[in-house]
């Protein structure tokens, strides 16, 4: 592998982990504690209940991007000689699809008008700007 192209998979990798688990701890210690601060500011919230500071305000699912991100970075040093190598990635991109749009009408349902202003303030499923 031609090392320009190592150092992108690598930086592919870093930022997947940095959203998986900047996001996930976001969430953490918002749980733990809701005065804690989100990117050294005071969380906001939707009608207090949905955190839409931080990574949470980028993407509703912005986890999963992550999660794909580090998935993809894994896989492309493989290359496209086989199929193989992309299984798990194609798994995945399918099966966290599939679970955000269970997540957003689970959470339709759970919230309500709450959730609709939600979707409103934060239009994007995964990836910010894109979907």
């Amino acid at each position: 592998i031609p090392a320009p192209a190592a150092i992108a998979m690598c930086l592919l990798f870093v930022v997947g982990f940095v959203i998986f688990r900047g996001t996930n701890y976001q969430k953490f210690c918002i749980k733990q504690d809701r005065t804690s601060t989100v990117w050294g500011k005071a969380p906001e919230f939707i009608d207090g209940k949905l955190l839409v500071s931080g990574w949470w305000g980028l993407a509703r699912k912005i986890n999963y991007f992550g999660d794909l991100l580090i998935a993809y970075a894994f896989a492309l040093p493989a290359g496209f000689s086989t199929w193989k190598t992309w299984v798990y990635p194609a798994y995945l991109t399918t099966l966290l699809l599939q679970r955000a749009f269970r997540d957003e009408a689970r959470c339709a349902k759970k919230y309500g008008e709450t959730w609709k202003k939600y979707c409103k303030r934060v239009p994007y499923r995964m990836i910010p700007g894109v979907y």
